[in-house]
């Protein structure tokens, strides 16, 4: 009895962890929902879609705000005549108070109604999946069923997945409960391919977990707790505190099955501190039970006190968890030979039960009805109790019921007398006992065969995986080289610009230097320019005064004169031509060395008049610095120019003297302005040519003979 009343606690247990979808810690989604609301302050559609959002995200851990937001999502709803709108808060409202399950109840038919209304059929299959999990929470599995099969014709439509592994779970624990094991594992089967092809790892740890209960229900509590592990772990994954909870009781209960109560208390007390962070009554009645139910069958004196404690959560939330409870504390108390109290806790078991149609119960209160009278002695009142029982077993095929019957029939009637029907009982007892055995290992054997297909299927997602998380490592790997690479080629780049713009400046600081000290030079060598032509003035008026004085009568006197004269003249020019020369050098460094190897037949004064005239220097300055008058300059330059040896042409001119001495003093100024290889050279040059040319051919044609050979 102790183990069949252990069963239906893991049995409503699993209905408690799979009535709504899990409530996990979302704190980033919740934090930019707010956000996003407190940006938006106009009255419309957006701002009651948003509400209805928080609301959703809310319901399971703060009611209170959840169902502030619900509230002014339907008012705006109401005034904007957004049906739509309406319908989700009414949906939000009915999961704020799910542990009302008629209200909910209202509320998920008001959303349905509207959400058929305005033909929304995602809406649709959320409201059918709620009323699905509140029927179920009530009792009426058939409700729950008609809820899934209405919910999965309207999901067909739809391209998101896991509305429709929500409502095929659904389906196969309800499959599962009514102990249709084959059915139930077949659409658990097909709940886990849809869940590990969209990824839904929630929905995957449900899976797992309903089929460790389905194993474990067929007496295989090692597999059974494997997967319940396989569930745990996706479940601490992503931080589901719910969904941990509810492993943790299933897993609790295995282990209390087994025998080892020490271990499957310390996960009960787990999961009750959970439930009570969560605040979650279903959870923590959950807990309650299941402690109690274990301090039960070791005697313990607070078994029976968190077993009311349970109770006391469970009223009006779970009807199923509250039968289930009663049952139990009834034991209790037939333990206690507490005959009173038992019986009263079983009316109340069997009304309830009645009333929401749980057929199991139902039969297992009216055995223990029937062994409660056993144990008065009032053998009429037993017998009828175990028919009735007997007789509820036999219509929902409940076997396990069915033996228990048989057996409490039988001690009845050993105690009436009637031996006969004594002894078909026991046989019909042994007979159902074999029955199970044999029922047990053909679902074991058929349930090995559908978990070795998961097993497959479960593998091969663990593969897929991995390869994901290697590829993504790789992928990790590539992004790091090429921002490495990306970072190294920058800084090289940089380095490279930061050299250049170095060499460019130290090029142009050079450069600068250099001009500065070209300008310095032009400077100092115009001033010895003026400084030549100064001292040349001084010098010409000097030898002018005693030129005049030699003009006396006086020989003796004018022989003195005139050797100083000529001493004067050469010391006065050698000084000063050489130190104006050094400066002229600094300036144009090439100038000796280009003249040199165009005309390598000058002499020292003739390319001492090529530096006047590459200075620009007029006829009367070059006359004045080399102490000669201007005719005799002139002359000694067509002088320099019959022995000129030009590189390219020749030029033979007969005519008047005065265009002959010009166009001769022309062409020098050619020679010293190409001897340059300066920016004005060819301007120079032309010029130069045009005067020979204006020169030669404006005069009359009668006057003058040219020839020019090239």
């Amino acid at each position: 009895m102790n183990r069949t009343n252990n069963r239906i606690i893991l049995l409503f247990t699993l209905f408690i962890v799979s009535f709504f979808p899990t409530a996990s810690s979302q704190t980033p989604a919740i934090e930019n929902l707010e956000k996003e609301l407190a940006a938006h302050n106009r009255i419309d559609t957006t701002r009651v879609n948003l509400l209805n959002k928080l609301g959703y995200e809310l319901y399971a851990i703060d009611s209170g705000k959840a169902g502030e937001y619900a509230q002014e999502a339907q008012k705006i709803s109401t005034r904007l005549n957004y049906p739509a709108g309406e319908a989700a808060s009414l949906w939000v409202t009915g999961l704020i108070i799910r542990n009302t399950p008629k209200k909910a109840l209202e509320h998920f038919e008001r959303a349905l109604s509207i959400a058929e209304r305005i033909k929304d059929p995602t809406s649709i299959c959320n409201y059918l999946l709620a009323i699905s999990s509140i029927q179920k929470a009530m009792g009426n599995i058939k409700a729950s069923d008609e809820a899934i099969e209405k919910g999965l014709q309207a999901s067909t439509v739809l391209k998101n997945p896991d509305i429709r592994i929500k409502l095929l779970y659904n389906s196969a624990t309800n499959l599962t409960s009514k102990g249709q094991y084959l059915q139930g594992i077949e659409k658990l089967q097909e709940v886990i391919n849809l869940s590990i092809q969209s990824n839904n790892k929630i929905m995957l740890a449900k899976a797992q977990s309903s089929i460790a209960t389905t194993l474990n229900r067929q007496g295989d509590p090692l597999r059974a707790l494997e997967y319940y592990l396989k569930g745990l772990r996706i479940y601490e994954e992503l931080n589901d505190r719910r969904g941990i909870c509810g492993l943790l009781i299933n897993m609790g209960n295995i282990k209390s099955e087994q025998k080892e109560h020490e271990a499957a208390l310390n996960d009960f007390k787990r999961a009750l501190q959970l439930g009570k962070e969560l605040d979650d009554p279903y959870l923590i009645s959950a807990c309650y039970a299941n402690i109690g139910n274990i301090y039960k069958r070791l005697h313990h004196p607070d078994a029976l006190h968190y077993m009311q404690e349970g109770l006391r959560t469970s009223a009006g939330i779970n009807i199923g968890l509250s039968v289930n409870l009663l049952i139990n504390i009834s034991c209790i108390y037939i333990e206690q030979e507490k005959y009173d109290k038992a019986q009263e806790n079983l009316t109340q078991a069997l009304g309830m039960a009645q009333q929401a149609k749980i057929e199991h119960a139902h039969g297992e209160i009216l055995r223990l009805l029937g062994t409660l009278y056993y144990a008065r002695e009032q053998y009429v009142r037993a017998l009828d109790y175990a028919n009735q029982a007997l007789q509820t077993g036999r219509k929902i095929n409940y076997m396990e019921l069915n033996k228990h019957t048989q057996k409490l029939l039988a001690d009845i009637y050993e105690k009436t007398g009637d031996f006969k029907r004594a002894y078909n009982a026991h046989v019909l007892c042994k007979q159902l006992n074999d029955s199970l055995l044999n029922e047990k290992n053909i679902r074991r054997m058929a349930l090995m065969e559908s978990s070795y297909k998961y097993e497959k299927e479960i593998q091969k997602y663990e593969l897929e995986q991995a390869n994901q998380k290697l590829q993504i490592r790789n992928q990790r790997y590539i992004i790091f080289f090429l921002i490495s690479a990306t970072l190294l080629i920058i800084i090289l780049t940089t380095q490279l610009y930061r050299s250049s713009r170095l060499k460019k400046k130290v090029l142009k600081l050079e450069v600068d230097q250099a001009k500065r000290k070209l300008e310095y030079s032009q400077k100092e060598m115009t001033s010895a320019t003026l400084k030549l032509i100064q001292n040349a003035e001084c010098d010409s008026y000097c030898i002018k005064m005693l030129e005049n004085l030699e003009k006396e009568d006086d020989e003796e006197k004018h022989k003195r004169i005139r050797s100083l004269i000529n001493y004067y003249k050469s010391k006065s020019t050698y000084a000063n031509w050489r130190e104006f020369e050094t400066l002229f050098l600094e300036v144009n460094t090439s100038f000796y060395d280009k003249l040199n190897e165009r005309f390598p037949t000058l002499t020292n004064n003739e390319r001492k008049l090529c530096v006047f005239l590459k200075l620009n220097m007029s006829n009367k300055d070059i006359a004045q610095i080399t102490f000669q008058s201007e005719e005799a300059l002139k002359k000694r330059v067509c002088g320099y120019a019959k022995k000129w040896d030009w590189s390219g042409w020749t030029i033979w001119q007969e005519s008047y003297k005065t265009y002959k001495r010009n166009c001769c003093f022309s062409l020098l100024t050619c020679i010293a302005t190409i001897s340059c290889n300066t920016a004005t050279a060819s301007s120079t040059v032309v010029t130069s040519f045009t005067t020979i040319l204006r020169l030669l051919f404006c005069s009359r044609k009668s006057q003058r003979r040219v020839y020019f050979i090239i």
